[in-house]
């Protein structure tokens, strides 16, 4: 058996388009558009005339001129090759070479992507019609909860993995030495999964080393504490892990969304929201620090991969007991992909 017999999901695959994928930040948008790549195809994102969002294939239907060259102007694309112009619903109002408007071709119609959300300050973009939800968290709307984002950024690794990474309990010890790995964490107990919408939960409680918490350099508490995970994940790549100190008191939620890129390049959307900041910027501005050198220790290790893809089927990789979650996210994906395949 080869790897080429199996499922081995990459980055392009056409089965993706049925999701929302995070493709930029809300802040992003400038001069009222922005450019996105999403499954290896440029699109063009345009704030219209009314404020909403709408994501075109930046491709002129006339010479394939990319739309990006051109200019936007109150929702109106104008192609920077011969002038073409498009209103919001992509269909060509006017062609300066030709004098009868009226002659406009029925094809010189902009692709329009199905559906262009705002959600967490990401905008998501779903090329086709999604068959599952973006992940709801609701610590995003709380006003106990402070927000801090962490700068996007691409990385040499297939989104399955990442999200494999994101859920993967039995690394802690190994490779965030630096952070908040400890030999406490070494064993994964056992824990549920619950299918939910577009995906699964699962709830874990564990040893860990809690070097943000002030009150063991006071003292007051021990480093090794205990916590209780919370993990969401919605299919494809949109996962949040809800973190509850049960000795040192607080909330952190943290949201993780991949986008894929193009084949073996994804892009990485990671917000924190937080419940024990004391309303202090400075205090979010160290939490969102910290968590950077907890993904750069996992990042060190992905972008040293060499992989074809993410493999779905099971007999590729050896799984244990411990990776109960991992192998629900391949046995998720491998099923909602295979409804998107007809």
């Amino acid at each position: 058996m080869t790897s080429q017999s199996l499922d081995v999901l990459k980055n392009d695959d056409p089965r993706l388009g049925y999701f929302y994928h995070p493709v930029a930040l809300e802040t992003e948008i400038t001069d009222g558009w922005l450019k996105a790549t999403l499954l290896d195809v440029d699109w063009l994102i345009v704030k219209t005339f009314d404020g909403s969002l709408v994501a075109y294939r930046d491709r002129c239907p006339h010479r394939s001129a990319p739309l990006s060259t051109g200019t936007v102007c109150d929702g109106i694309i104008s192609c920077g090759y011969h002038g073409h112009r498009f209103d919001d619903s992509g269909r060509c109002i006017e062609i300066p070479a030709i004098q009868d408007q009226a002659h406009i071709p029925p094809t010189a119609r902009l692709e329009v992507a199905y559906g262009v959300i705002c959600r967490y300050g990401i905008i998501f973009l779903a090329p086709k019609e999604p068959n599952a939800p973006i992940i709801e968290i609701s610590e995003a709307t709380d006003s106990a909860f402070m927000a801090g984002y962490l700068v996007p950024k691409n990385v040499r690794q297939h989104c399955g993995y990442l999200a494999d990474n994101f859920l993967d309990m039995a690394h802690f010890p190994f490779v965030h030495t630096q952070t908040f790995g400890d030999e406490a964490t070494r064993l994964v107990d056992n824990y549920e999964i619950i299918s939910k919408l577009g995906g699964f939960t699962a709830r874990y409680a564990h040893q860990f080393a809690n070097r943000e918490d002030p009150g063991v350099a006071l003292g007051e508490r021990e480093l090794i504490q205990r916590r209780e995970l919370i993990y969401t994940y919605v299919a494809p790549f949109s996962l949040s892990l809800r973190i509850s100190f049960l000795e040192a008191d607080g909330v952190n939620m943290i949201g993780f969304f991949i986008s894929p890129v193009r084949d073996g390049v994804s892009r990485l959307f990671c917000i924190l929201w937080r419940n024990d900041m004391n309303g202090t910027q400075a205090e979010m501005d160290e939490a969102v620090a910290f968590e950077e050198r907890v993904l750069q220790e996992d990042l060190l290790l992905h972008e040293q991969y060499k992989t074809d893809g993410f493999p779905l089927d099971l007999r590729f990789e050896v799984h244990t007991k411990a990776d109960r979650i991992t192998v629900a996210l391949r046995n998720e994906l491998r099923r909602r992909l295979s409804e998107d395949a007809m």
